[in-house]
C-alpha cells in the first residue's frame, strides 16, 4: 500500500515527464501511470495538473466516429458484422488487426529480418531474430533497411510481392497468413501511395514491439480505390490509448476512424 506522500510526489512528477516524454511508447507508459495514481490524488492539488496531463496533453487528435445499428448473429464476431455490413453496400471489406500493416512490413523486410546477423538466429524455427525488437535490430541492419526504403519510395514492391509468393506458409511475427489473402495484399499494393508504404515502415521500425499492436480492425476499398480504416468497438468496448494513435497517424493518408455497433433487438437481417 502507497503512502500519500508517495501518490503525492508521483502526482508532482508526472507532468515534468510528460513535457520530457521524447516518443509514444513513453508518453502511453506515463498514461497508464497517470490513471493509476489518478485514484490516489482526488481532492489534492495535484490533481489539477494531472487532469491536464490526462485530458490537454494528449498528443493525437480525438478520432472521427460513426455509430452502426446492427442485427446480431451469435455466429459472427461484431468486426464480421461490421466487414459483412460494409460489403453489402459493394465495398471490399477485410478484417485484418494487426495483419496488414505488420504483413506489408514483415513481407518488404523478409529478407532483412531473416538476414544471417551473428547472434540473431540460435535455431532454423525462430520466427524472428533475437534483437528484433531491440535497437540493435535498427543498428545492425541500417545500410540494408535504407536500400530497401529507397525501392519502397520509388513504388517498386518487388521485395514484397517476391516474398509473398515464395515464403507462403513459413513462419513469420509480422506475417498472418490467415489474413494476409492474395486479395488484400493485391488491392493494398494497388490503392496504397508508395508514401504511405514507407511511413507506415518507418513507424515500425521506431519501435518494433509496440507498433506491431493497436492497427484498426478493418480496411476497406470502395469502387473507386478509395481507402479506409476502421477500428469497431462493441457495445461497451472502449478505444485504447495506443489505438488511438494509430487512427491519428492513419489520418494523415487516409480516413481512418472508430465505428461504434450497437445491436437491434430483433434478429432480422439488414
Amino acid at each position: 500500500m502507497y503512502e500519500k506522500t508517495d501518490i503525492v510526489a508521483a502526482a508532482n512528477l508526472l507532468p515534468v515527464l510528460w513535457q520530457q516524454a521524447s516518443n509514444e511508447p513513453l508518453q502511453l507508459s506515463l498514461q497508464r501511470i497517470a490513471k493509476r495514481v489518478q485514484k490516489g490524488v482526488v481532492n489534492m492539488p495535484q490533481w489539477a495538473a494531472l487532469l491536464t496531463l490526462l485530458n490537454d496533453n494528449a498528443s493525437y487528435a480525438a478520432p472521427t466516429s460513426q455509430m452502426l445499428t446492427l442485427s446480431k448473429n451469435a455466429e459472427l464476431s461484431v468486426e464480421q458484422r461490421v466487414v459483412e455490413h460494409f460489403r453489402a453496400q459493394g465495398v471490399s471489406a477485410f478484417f485484418c488487426e494487426n495483419s496488414l500493416l505488420c504483413g506489408l512490413f514483415g513481407l518488404a523486410f523478409w529478407d532483412i529480418i531473416f538476414a544471417p546477423i551473428v547472434g540473431a538466429f540460435d535455431n532454423p524455427y525462430q520466427r524472428a531474430p533475437r534483437d528484433m525488437y531491440h535497437s540493435s535490430f535498427v543498428d545492425e541492419r541500417r545500410d540494408l533497411i535504407d536500400l530497401r526504403m529507397v525501392e519502397l519510395k520509388a513504388g517498386n514492391y518487388q521485395a514484397i510481392e517476391q516474398h509473398f509468393a515464395t515464403k507462403q506458409g513459413i513462419s513469420n511475427d509480422w506475417v498472418n497468413w490467415p489474413l494476409l489473402t492474395d486479395s488484400l495484399l493485391g488491392l493494398a499494393l494497388q490503392h496504397f501511395s508508395a508514401a504511405f508504404i514507407v511511413a507506415v515502415c518507418q513507424r515500425i521500425l521506431k519501435d518494433p514491439a509496440h507498433y506491431r499492436s493497436g492497427q484498426p480492425d478493418l480496411v476497406t476499398f470502395d469502387a473507386q480505390g478509395a481507402v479506409q480504416f476502421v477500428e469497431v468497438k462493441g457495445p461497451g468496448d472502449s478505444l485504447a490509448d495506443h489505438q488511438g494513435y494509430w487512427l491519428s497517424f492513419l489520418q494523415q493518408f487516409y480516413p481512418a476512424s472508430v465505428c461504434y455497433v450497437q445491436w437491434h433487438e430483433t434478429t432480422s437481417n439488414d
